[in-house]
């Protein structure tokens, strides 16, 4: 069962809604938070490492070929709203929440520019 008042929903449906804000990245299905230049297109999270193949809700409860364990997305979400983030990804998880806050979309290319940054140096980006 779907809770929406969640803080996942409401981050993942601000995003989903505001595309003019996030330089043509989607939200992952896993955090809620714009990390996927492609939905299904298997794609590791920077935030929480989840690999993207096209899994959402109507099949959140199943587990999907092996890139993420044994975990389904339902189980996964949970992980990431009970864990503290990692300290090294703080930064990028305060850029990404100040997307949502923004007033104008010059102040979300502000972001935008700092968020290429830490991506570009490899900070916050998942271990190979």
């Amino acid at each position: 069962r779907i809770n929406i008042r969640t803080p996942f929903y409401a981050r993942r449906t601000w995003f989903e809604y505001a595309p003019e804000y996030l330089r043509g990245y989607v939200p992952c299905p896993c955090c809620g938070y714009p990390t996927l230049k492609i939905r299904g297109g298997g794609e590791c999270c920077t935030i929480c490492r989840w690999h993207d193949t096209g899994q959402d809700d109507h099949d959140a409860d199943q587990v999907f070929d092996g890139r993420n364990g044994d975990l389904t997305l339902t189980q996964a979400r949970q992980n990431f709203s009970e864990s503290p983030p990692d300290p090294d990804k703080q930064r990028l998880l305060s850029l990404y929440e100040r997307l949502i806050t923004v007033e104008n979309a010059e102040m979300a290319e502000e972001l935008w520019d700092e968020i290429e940054i830490i991506r570009r140096d490899g900070q916050g980006w998942p271990m190979a």
